[in-house]
């Protein structure tokens, strides 16, 4: 994982029912993970992306013995053009096993750009989308209201200003790291459009958000306005703009879905939270300064309504707000929310997922007995590792005792009982089994703790 509030609760789905098959999980920060591939028991490697960098890592595991597959985070809330797929490293496809996306047109798009990956290539659905099902999106209702209990009415902002308002710095250092993994080539007429286009439509995103802001809280003070950033941004620029309206806060805290549920509405700028709103079957309003060749890859503004100007968001909201009016969704939004996810209405993703896993190990000889023996790590085995730029912000400590209710309370949604067992064996790692961990697995995790404690 790399974005916790992203990735945590579907990646524990996915966990919950692995562990129900008898696999043991092990779950954790992906920077520490890649170090520590060839120093871990082989099995399933599940990398979250399909970039150069995972190419590289990807290749360690494949020389180790594992089963490699991807779980595209960049596809949800997009529709890919065969032509567009610039996150995409042709390497690390070449490389895994399955790769599962979200929906038939965006595995269509791949396989066409790259014919050569076949079967390889599954429609599986997603994880996180499965958390938003019916049968699972309770798991969400608690803090929910919690969140309600706190704020009272609000409305809810989402931005995503991932090149001009980023932790990592500045636009011009996101393009030079874009340079510098080969994802940009700014002598492409194609590229150098695409960062124009993309510097354009935040600043524009950017100022139309305050303006509908500023205009709506004063209109009603007695509601409130929350702005979630993207897990990357930086808040205190935000902060900033909003700091001369009262009824307005800046908050990045759990899942996004939690804050869907308990808003009024949600505005966003062409954020994926707006697919996750028509999944949750929540109001949604997508602000869309611009179209242009980009905007066009976004499904948020296909399922959701749009407004063009601060001043048609203003108007739609304050009908909204004041009960004279409704923000709905068409049923073309919906027909195109169930093209571009592809699900299955009897059957998690994740459990897609997990079927087309068993039936490529039992094909290739990895047999399921290989699950019952304890894990344990080879010498070599890194178990601390320092946090870098915004790693910590973008996942913060996962604690044993959190993961471990946050597994029973999907379990118990799922109607799944199985034991659990959760121990730490990392910085931001933990080992998920049905099993007690050995007598020198315990030992190693508590000793490693020590120092951890000792070396912070």
């Amino acid at each position: 994982m790399e974005i916790a509030s992203r990735e945590l609760d579907s990646r524990l789905l996915l966990s919950v029912l692995a562990l129900e098959r008898g696999y043991d999980v092990v779950l954790g920060q992906k920077w520490l993970m890649e170090r520590n591939i060839r120093y871990m028991p082989p099995g399933v490697y599940v990398s979250k992306t399909l970039t150069k960098r995972d190419g590289q890592f990807m290749s360690v595991a494949k020389k180790q013995g594992y089963c490699v597959v991807s779980i595209d985070e960049e596809m949800p809330g997009l529709i890919a053009e065969n032509d567009a797929l610039r996150w995409i490293s042709p390497d690390a496809l070449s490389l895994a096993d399955l790769v599962f996306l979200n929906g038939v047109p965006n595995r269509d798009a791949v396989v066409e750009r790259f014919p050569e990956t076949g079967q390889r290539v599954k429609a599986a659905g997603n994880p996180r989308w499965d958390m938003l099902r019916p049968e699972l999106r309770d798991y969400y209702r608690q803090e929910a209201d919690d969140i309600r209990r706190r704020h009272g009415r609000f409305v809810l902002i989402n931005t995503n200003l991932g090149w001009t308002n980023s932790e990592k710095g500045p636009a011009d250092v996101m393009i030079a790291d874009q340079l510098r993994l080969g994802k940009l080539n700014l002598q492409d007429p194609k590229d150098k459009s695409f960062v124009d286009d993309v510097l354009a439509m935040e600043a524009a995103n950017k100022a139309a958000m305050i303006t509908t802001i500023a205009s709506l809280a004063q209109r009603y003070p007695q509601i409130g306005f929350i702005l979630r950033p993207h897990p990357s941004e930086r808040l205190d620029s935000w902060e900033k703009s909003l700091s001369q309206i009262p009824n307005a806060k800046v908050i990045r805290d759990g899942a996004a879905a939690a804050w869907i549920m308990a808003a009024e509405v949600l505005l966003h700028t062409n954020c994926t939270t707006g697919v996750e709103a028509i999944a949750l079957n929540k109001p949604a309003l997508c602000l869309l300064t611009s179209e242009t060749p980009l905007t066009a890859r976004y499904l948020a503004n296909r399922v959701n309504p749009v407004v063009r100007t601060a001043e048609e968001a203003v108007e739609a909201l304050d009908l909204f707000l004041s009960g004279a009016g409704n923000i709905r969704y068409t049923e073309e939004m919906h027909k195109e929310f169930a093209r571009s996810m592809s699900s299955e209405p009897h059957k998690l993703g994740a459990r897609v997922i997990l079927d087309y896993i068993d039936e490529w190990q039992g094909r290739h000889g990895m047999a399921a007995a290989a699950r019952g023996k304890a894990w344990l790590p080879k010498v070599g085995y890194r178990w601390l590792q320092r946090d870098k730029s915004v790693r910590g912000i973008l996942l913060p400590d996962l604690s044993a005792t959190t993961v471990a209710a946050k597994i029973g309370e999907i379990a118990r949604e799922l109607g799944i009982s199985i034991p659990l067992n959760v121990l730490r064996v990392g910085s931001k790692v933990v080992l998920l089994s049905q099993q007690p961990a050995s007598r020198r697995m315990r030992f190693a995790a508590a000793s490693r703790a020590a120092l951890a404690r000792v070396w912070a």
